[in-house]
Formats: C-alpha cells, structure tokens, sequence
C-alpha cells in the first residue's frame, strides 16, 4: 500500500516563505508526515533552525503513528474474534483479506517510525 506521489515543492516553497516558528512547525510537519525523508532530508539538514526543531515533532509525529498502530492491533484483534465465530467461508474469506490489510498497514506504520527516527541521526 504505497503511498500515492504528491507534489512535495508547495510544501517546500511555503517553508521557505514561513516567517514565523508556528509556520515553519506547520510545514515541517507536513513533510514527515507526508513525504520519505530523502525527499526533504537535505533541506531540512541545510538549515540549522529546521534541523533544530526536528526533535520536537518526530516525537508528537510517533505518537500518533503508535495510536494508529494500535487501533489497527485491536481491529486485527476484533477480526481475529469473528474469525472464530464465522462459518460462512466468503466472509471468512473477507475477514481474512481484511486482517491481512491491516497487518500491512502495521508493517507500514513501522516502517515510517524508523524513517523518523532517522531524521535526528
């Protein structure tokens, strides 16, 4: 479940244009929300302020990611449940296919907090 391409340059011109620490947090945050960190990495790492207020978000940023995680671990849960219960074999079918969504979107959302965590080493 890739993520679909967007337009990262908006993002970055209004970064650029941001006068203000509210602004620069707001844009900030769109890019390691949004985008793989090679994608703004070096305009981040250029910019000694920027840089510095890296370590405020990731943490909010995985926080949120961590509470993603684990609505989708109680789904899988929920799923897990109403697998045991199911005899009708298309929608055991369907649950199925529906654990395995969600076990993917776990991979992913683990897979976006080591990216990151990267951004501060």
């Amino acid at each position: 479940m890739a993520r679909r391409p967007k337009d990262i340059n908006p993002i970055l011109e209004d970064l650029k244009k941001s006068l203000t620490e509210e602004k620069i947090l707001k844009h900030l945050i769109l890019l390691v929300k949004g985008f793989d960190p090679h994608q703004y990495r070096e305009v981040i790492y250029s910019n000694p302020y920027y840089k510095s207020l890296i370590p405020d978000i990731q943490k909010d940023i995985i926080e949120e990611l961590e509470k993603i995680s684990n609505s989708i671990t109680r789904e899988i849960e929920t799923i897990e449940s109403d697998l045991k219960k199911i005899g009708n074999k298309d929608s055991e079918k369907q649950l199925k296919n529906l654990k395995k969504d969600c076990l993917a979107l776990i991979y992913e959302i683990d897979e976006r907090k080591k990216e990151i965590d990267s951004l501060s080493q």
